[in-house]
């Protein structure tokens, strides 16, 4: 009698894990803090951002758990790839350096480089890259770059005026202290459409940048789900809402 209630009692106790659903998957997103909008930590050291706030969603959508923890910009992907971390985000463009390291989830923000002017201004793209004009810009950000080297090369023969944000740009810009502006798209129609700068966006310059996910090569069920969160994400109404949050007009 005694071993078959130590039997019932067995088989009831394998029913009810069976009925029982498995965790989920517990993932860790290594974030390059100090890249606002894209990571950041807040005042209480807790993660924020676009890409933070866009893998929540997708993880919950997927079905996986995950947490964030800050990463050394410099060991990020040396990090991912020792399985310290399952991806790495924090506004990661998608350059031929890095795929040569990693692979990368499918883009989910594509951004524009443009240069921008008084209204009343005649000036062209062309005038801006070879009419001597000066140039304002962010320093140490991509088009900073791309702009120094173009004009290392004698592609262009602008003046570059660094600044440490657009607002400094744009107000430079209105006083007449510079010529032309340089940001990006999003940033410029923030400034015509929202704070109403009497500025005009007057064309596109160096490469646009892709956005990704960095991923183990070796981690294809982690990157199907990434990649089909993304998917699901740029077509859900929250996305909108994501992008407004943290990009104003939406790019």
């Amino acid at each position: 009698m005694r071993n078959h209630f130590l039997a019932t009692g067995l088989a009831c106790l394998l029913l009810a894990l069976a009925a029982t659903p498995a965790p989920a998957a517990s993932r860790i997103n290594g974030m390059k803090p100090e890249r606002e909008p894209f990571a950041y930590l807040d005042p209480f050291g807790r993660p924020g951002g676009f890409d933070v706030d866009a893998i929540n969603w997708i993880a919950r959508e997927m079905g996986f758990a995950i947490s964030h923890i800050p990463l050394d910009p410099n060991e990020s992907f040396s990090r991912l790839l020792a399985g310290d971390v399952d991806m790495v985000s924090g506004g990661l463009r998608i350059t031929s350096d890095a795929l040569k390291q990693t692979v990368f989830s499918r883009p989910y923000s594509i951004i524009r480089n443009v240069f921008v002017v008084m209204e009343t201004s005649a000036l062209t793209r062309a005038d801006v890259m070879t009419g001597k004009k000066r140039l304002g810009v962010q320093r140490a950000t991509a088009r900073a770059d791309w702009l120094a080297e173009e004009r290392a090369k004698d592609r262009a023969n602008y003046t570059l005026q660094y600044y440490d944000s657009v607002a400094e740009i744009l107000d430079d810009l209105v006083a007449g202290r510079i010529d032309a502006g340089a940001m990006i798209a999003h940033q410029a129609e923030e400034a015509i459409h929202e704070s109403e700068k009497p500025v005009i966006i007057i064309g596109d310059f160096g490469p646009s940048n892709f956005y990704a996910i960095a991923l183990r090569p070796n981690d294809a069920a982690l990157a199907d789900s990434v990649n089909e969160g993304i998917g699901r994400l740029i077509t859900d109404p929250y996305w909108d809402e994501l992008r407004k949050k943290y990009f104003r007009q939406g790019r």
